[in-house]
């Protein structure tokens, strides 16, 4: 790959090419013809005036040749012969884009019905999981009074309330009896 430059006498950039060795020729003529004044440099070295006059002289040669014939049109079946080939092409081609996009449809379509079966899935162990946590916490809340329960009566029990037994018909519970296990409960009393 060789660097060509184009600038202007008083050394402004012009132009600047990333070239090819076999290119490099033909480049060059034709900053010579875009630019017949300026000074061209291939990879940071500046194309004498020899070579340049050479270039220019060849140009100025090579434009005053004669034009040449332009070709003879194609014949009437190799025209009609293209056509139809070309017709071919592109029915094949549209055929093949039609089946694209109903591939893609339906791809899509698929995908789709995934998307929505998946949170359809997540949506329902979002509800199944809420009603293991509800029961969960009615369970520890279920478990939590009848820990306090038993911590009642076994405070009325170490409380000293006598036997129903040796009561007799003193057997049931007063109002003063609840008022001090209540207050045995607050206070901490025994």
């Amino acid at each position: 790959m060789r660097k060509l430059v184009v600038s202007s006498d008083a050394g402004a950039f012009i132009t600047g090419l990333d070239v090819e060795e076999q290119d490099l020729v033909g480049e060059v003529a034709s900053c010579v013809r875009l630019f017949p004044q300026s000074c061209i440099y291939i990879d940071g070295r500046l194309v004498d005036d020899e070579t340049m006059a050479t270039i220019k002289a060849a140009l100025a040669a090579g434009t005053e040749t004669a034009p040449t014939q332009p070709a003879s049109p194609p014949e009437l079946e190799m025209v009609q012969d293209y056509n139809e080939t070309l017709q071919r092409i592109f029915t094949d081609v549209r055929k093949h884009h039609v089946e694209v996009l109903r591939d893609m449809a339906e791809s899509t379509r698929m995908i789709g019905r995934v998307l929505i079966e998946r949170e359809r899935e997540f949506a329902d162990e979002a509800v199944r999981q809420r009603e293991l946590t509800r029961k969960s916490l009615a369970d520890i809340d279920l478990l939590g009074r009848s820990v306090k329960a038993t911590e009642f009566n076994n405070v009325l029990a170490v409380g000293g309330l006598p036997d129903e037994r040796a009561q007799g018909d003193r057997g049931r519970v007063t109002l003063g009896d609840w008022w001090a296990g209540f207050k045995q409960i607050l206070t901490g009393e025994r």
